[in-house]
């Protein structure tokens, strides 16, 4: 990377710092060390890492082109999410989110194995927003063996009413009930 390139990169690093309000809230939303980020930020690095690039790109909400040579940011027309793990990303248009009402950065994506709702079948994909737990709907929860897919419905007295299309509807306290997040979007295998 040339000197000119790198001060650019080192320059709108240090933008989607401030706007996340410091050093530390950039190596709190990318997983990056000061040390790493305070030497690309002072274009100390010639040819810094594509996985810190994307973090670095997914924190502030800009690409990674605009990053390295930046052209304009509304350019952008998708987004990436990484899975529940936090790992492997997947690319959705921006227009999903907009006419979500959600950002990006809310989500995580679930890809079904085997689950409870026959509506899914193995490798389909799903959108899911985190620590969303308003109405009725599909929702990822977790009942100590991994993630599951079911319905819930909302009850009075603190119960929510889990529903699966293989072991019928239960009755647990909402307290008791370890809820990922609501299903937004699912993205089905023909």
């Amino acid at each position: 990377m040339d000197k000119s390139m790198q001060r650019g990169l080192a320059d709108r690093i240090v933008e989607v710092r401030d706007r996340l309000g410091g050093t530390r809230h950039l190596t709190e939303a990318t997983g990056i060390s000061q040390s790493y980020l305070s030497r690309l930020m002072n274009a100390v690095i010639d040819n810094p890492g594509s996985l810190q690039l994307i973090r670095i790109a997914q924190a502030g909400n800009v690409s990674v082109d605009y990053l390295l040579t930046g052209a304009a940011a509304e350019e952008r027309v998708a987004d990436s999410v990484a899975d529940i793990h936090g790992q492997n990303l997947a690319y959705f248009d921006r227009s999903i989110f907009a006419a979500l009402g959600i950002q990006a950065n809310e989500c995580r994506t679930f890809t079904i194995q085997n689950d409870a709702l026959k509506v899914y079948q193995p490798g389909d994909v799903l959108l899911v927003r985190l620590k969303c737990q308003t109405g009725d709907g599909v929702y990822l929860v977790d009942f100590g063996g991994g993630p599951s897919v079911r319905r819930l419905a909302w009850l009075p007295g603190g119960l929510v009413d889990v529903i699966s299309d293989n072991y019928g509807s239960n009755k647990i306290p909402l307290a008791d009930l370890n809820i990922i997040g609501r299903v937004v979007w699912a993205g089905i295998k023909q």
